[in-house]
């Protein structure tokens, strides 16, 4: 009879870790690559405006003053409205 063995495995290691790895598609590699350059580009600057946009110009504290600066000018109340009605 024929024995059955297991894959010897490294401590903390996978035996599956080589097979993926061995099936690992390069186009996959540059897909999460481009992705990955994509959300840097574009979620961190939103991060950075986002985070920015809740802070004092002079102290650099939270606060909610330039929302209500910026929504309470019937020039933006106005932009708005046009905005949530056309949009």
């Amino acid at each position: 009879m024929t024995e059955v063995t297991t894959p010897k495995t490294v401590e903390g290691v996978s035996p599956h870790w080589g097979r993926w790895w061995r099936n690992f598609d390069r186009t996959s590699l540059i897909f999460l690559l481009v992705i990955a350059i994509l959300m840097f580009l574009v979620i961190n600057p939103l991060a950075r405006l986002i985070i920015v946009s809740f802070q004092d110009s002079d102290s650099g504290v939270f606060t909610l003053l330039n929302y209500v600066k910026s929504y309470s000018r019937a020039r933006y109340l106005e932009a708005l409205g046009n905005s949530l009605t056309l949009g």
